[in-house]
């Protein structure tokens, strides 16, 4: 008998251990492991971030994959041991055979100093809750929406979640009273991504009137006086401040020898093996170098097919047949603009991306309905 440890239980580990324990034969095990006893569907958390949803609308108990198969365990992963194939536990140590590192990246750390006390986290479910109160009662004044560093996963959010709340105010009757404005690292919107999708973005939001500053840096935050500096030398003000920390690879991964010089963990583009073969990390934890030169964009829709690509692959290597199913690249991702949305679909494993943006409607935003229906019907 073999097992399989899937470290991680969000969208990919979720896809990667659903899909083994269908393929793989009785004998074998799939355990995974999530610190975490309920996961939220996170693209919700800007729904329920202008009061489209609420808290409890978003959640599944990571323990209902038990009825697909996998055993589910509900504890902290404090180190890999590679040469003995182990992952210790708060309350145990597993062995594994193969192991798929899918432990996401850690956004719920104010980093930098300061964050925490200034604003709201906007990928946690008490950030958004946090500016879904904070908003009900803001009449004017600057709103602030930053990314504090490079890379951070689902970078179309912060972007998406401007031009949401710009048009929660013009619903309100406030798109003039109320101010708001972008900071982002990127030298442009998603520009991994390619040309046309990038230009869709800054267009959209300039349409909305919000304002974007891009290749900022955030270097220190000062709560009291509501200002942020960044390396650039710009200053800011703020009177509502919604953040993206800088993300972190898990310590547990880092403590594993597993990461490069970035703080990630390298993988094949196409099999998402580690240098170690028996191990492979998917999602927003692992490091994909794309033909451009630039890494692979984090995102959720990334993570779970390249959690069924590996499953695929693992299933096949069990019943020794030859792993056969690659990873290409492809990429799609809706982003609403609060009354309407549009779509980019296309491969960003080419030299020079450059996907499709498909025409704003509102049909797009029943696509995204049914993208956060099918995550919950599967974890439910």
């Amino acid at each position: 008998m073999a097992t399989v440890v899937v470290l991680g239980g969000g969208t990919g580990g979720a896809a990667a251990a659903r899909s083994l324990a269908a393929r793989l034969p009785g004998n074998h095990r799939v355990i995974l492991v999530e610190k975490e006893a309920e996961l939220h569907f996170q693209p919700s958390f800007l729904q329920l971030m202008v009061g489209q949803r609420q808290l409890n609308e978003t959640c599944r108990p990571v323990a209902n994959l038990r009825a697909a198969g996998v055993d589910v365990i509900i504890d902290q992963a404090l180190g890999i041991n590679i040469e003995k194939r182990q992952v210790h536990l708060t309350g145990s140590t597993l062995h594994y055979d193969v192991l798929i590192v899918a432990a996401g990246a850690d956004t719920s750390k104010p980093d930098p100093e300061g964050l925490g006390d200034a604003g709201f986290n906007l990928y946690t479910p008490d950030g958004a809750a946090g500016i879904c109160r904070a908003i009900e009662t803001f009449e004017h004044g600057e709103i602030v929406l930053l990314a504090a560093a490079l890379p951070y996963k689902c970078p179309c959010a912060l972007y998406e979640a401007a031009l949401m709340l710009q048009s929660y105010f013009a619903r309100r009757g406030l798109e003039r009273k109320v101010r708001i404005t972008v900071y982002s690292p990127e030298p442009k919107p998603v520009g991994t991504v390619g040309e046309r999708f990038s230009r869709a973005v800054t267009v959209a939001l300039a349409a909305k009137g919000v304002a974007l500053r891009c290749g900022e840096h955030l270097k220190s935050v000062d709560p009291r006086r509501r200002r942020l500096r960044f390396a650039s030398g710009t200053e800011a003000h703020f009177d509502l401040l919604i953040y993206i920390p800088r993300n972190h690879c898990p310590e547990a991964v880092r403590r594993s020898g597993l990461t490069d010089e970035t703080g990630w963990v390298p993988a094949d583009p196409y099999t998402l093996q580690t240098s170690i073969p028996e191990i492979y990390a998917i999602g927003d934890v692992n490091r994909v170098r794309l033909p451009s030169g630039e890494d692979l964009v984090k995102a959720g829709a990334v993570a779970h097919f390249q959690g069924l690509v590996v499953a695929d692959n693992i299933a096949a290597w069990f019943r020794d047949r030859q792993p056969k199913r690659l990873f290409g690249g492809k990429l799609g991702s809706v982003i609403e603009t609060g009354d309407s949305a549009f779509a980019v679909v296309g491969n960003v494993y080419r030299h020079h991306p450059n996907p499709l943006v498909l025409p704003a409607s509102r049909g797009w935003r029943l696509v995204k309905r049914l993208a956060e229906w099918q995550w919950l019907r599967e974890h439910g």
